[in-house]
């Protein structure tokens, strides 16, 4: 049994033999492989917790929690912590946009005196948020090539590469976006 975002089987639990089945969803060829979704799980998720990742994987995200305490003082984490605004600050691939959440945070970092976490920052029309939030995708970016760089093990170089190759697609998806 493999893994695939396009499974060929679910699993249920039988509350009666109390156990785990597998129910087929879509025929399955002689010699083919059994497939089930793990989860929605990212390929760093993946790697973590089952040892492999996945050549394409819509679920990737990245967190940028380094980055954000890197680029705010620790006046500014106290703040938007307090509207509960430092969880979920990851970057998606794919056609997601950048959150709200990290757009305000971005906002907050070179305009904190009229700063409000409140109003909707119109990002798309506004040429110095868009810098400011393309420099910061810019220093993740960085980041990443660093880190990547530092990571020296002859082990696990597919896994290492199509991670390196995730993230750098998320940044760019974004910083398309933008």
């Amino acid at each position: 049994v493999n893994h695939s975002i396009e499974p060929n089987t679910i699993s249920k639990y039988n509350s009666l033999t109390r156990s785990y089945e597998i129910h087929t969803i879509k025929s399955i060829n002689l010699n083919e492989q059994i497939t089930f979704l793990y989860n929605p799980h990212s390929n760093i998720d993946l790697f973590i917790e089952y040892g492999f990742v996945l050549s394409f994987n819509p679920y990737n995200q990245l967190n940028i929690e380094y980055e954000i305490e890197q680029l705010l003082s620790n006046e500014q984490i106290q703040l938007i912590k307090s509207f509960n605004y430092f969880n979920s600050l990851e970057l998606y691939s794919g056609d997601n946009d950048i959150s709200w959440t990290i757009i305000k945070i971005i906002e907050l970092s070179y305009n904190q005196y009229n700063w409000s976490p409140y109003d909707d920052p119109p990002y798309k029309h506004n040429y110095l948020l868009n810098q400011k939030i393309k420099q910061f995708l810019i220093i993740i970016k960085q980041n990443i090539e660093n880190d990547f760089q530092q990571w020296t093990t002859n082990h696990f170089n597919l896994e290492k590469n199509i991670l390196y190759n995730d993230f750098l697609t998320i940044i760019n998806d974004t910083y398309n976006r933008i």
